[in-house]
């Protein structure tokens, strides 16, 4: 009898973590509940074609130095020997704003190139905790890969601090309207928020939002609710495993239990939620 599912991975690391071999890119790839990382293309000799989405930043390195930053919509090629990481720009604001500091940064992220980082210290402590992260997709370390998530995105704030430290904060009203209703949806993901909430908490006519949304993120912000949505449930089926109720988890999201969510979270992590929990 044919095995039932979907096709694993040669990366020794739990279903729970892994992507089927339809991923994007040929190489072996994990995401946790933010962070999505690729690993070296097997048997690439040659840079394979790699594109950044408007809502992520991405960041590039071999084992070790030099680290590129990729800004969103950034179109190129990845070394055959590349580790890839996609971060999104959500959960970077939110995590600058917690420090305050979301409006500081203020590297183009229109840039249509990508941009190798100094050697600061900074950007040592980043590398170390990439290094980390790689080991822990490697070794399957689920508990691990969750802890590091929050400490890698803030030394990646870190490190676009000292980029941006001779620029003025940013005054783009509507990077500020983005940045306070990603707040109000983190502080309520598990209530009925509509565009007319976030417009509320924000001062801005809903359309004023969504064309913020549009303009700095390429999408509408129900869709960056629903992508927070649903790293906190991945998050909380992670953590909770088979002893967690999916039911319950969901509804501590605010998402509903239906098969809309799973096709939603299918598409974003490559798998359903019962398969999370196995």
């Amino acid at each position: 009898m044919p095995q039932k599912g979907r096709p694993r991975l040669a990366l020794e690391s739990p279903a729970s973590l892994q992507l089927s071999e339809r991923a994007i890119a040929p190489g072996p790839c994990v995401l946790g509940p933010i962070l999505r990382l690729q690993g070296p293309i097997p048997g690439a000799a040659q840079p394979a074609p790699l594109a950044c989405r408007p809502d992520q930043l991405q960041l590039r390195w071999p084992a070790g130095l030099p680290l590129d930053i990729d800004p969103p919509g950034w179109c190129g090629h990845a070394g055959a020997a590349d580790w890839i990481l996609q971060v999104p720009l959500e959960q970077l604001l939110l995590a600058a704003e917690r420090r305050g500091l979301a409006l500081n940064l203020v590297v183009d992220l229109d840039a249509k190139s990508g941009q190798r980082l100094a050697a600061t210290a900074g950007t040592h402590r980043l590398i170390e905790a990439l290094a980390d992260l790689c080991q822990q997709a490697e070794r399957g370390l689920t508990a691990g890969w969750l802890s590091l998530e929050p400490e890698l995105l803030d030394r990646l704030v870190d490190v676009l601090l000292v980029h941006s430290a001779e620029a003025a904060p940013r005054q783009d009203r509507g990077w500020r309207h983005v940045i306070e209703a990603l707040v109000r949806m983190e502080r309520g993901l598990a209530e009925e928020l509509s565009l007319a909430d976030l417009s509320k908490a924000t001062g801005v006519s809903p359309r004023a939002l969504q064309m913020a949304f549009r303009r700095h993120l390429d999408k509408r912000p129900l869709q960056s609710l629903r992508e927070l949505r649903l790293a906190r449930l991945r998050r909380l089926l992670l953590q909770e495993g088979r002893s967690g109720n999916l039911a319950e988890a969901q509804e501590r999201c605010g998402l509903p239990g239906n098969g809309t969510t799973a096709r939603h979270y299918g598409e974003r992590y490559g798998e359903k939620p019962s398969q999370t929990r196995a």
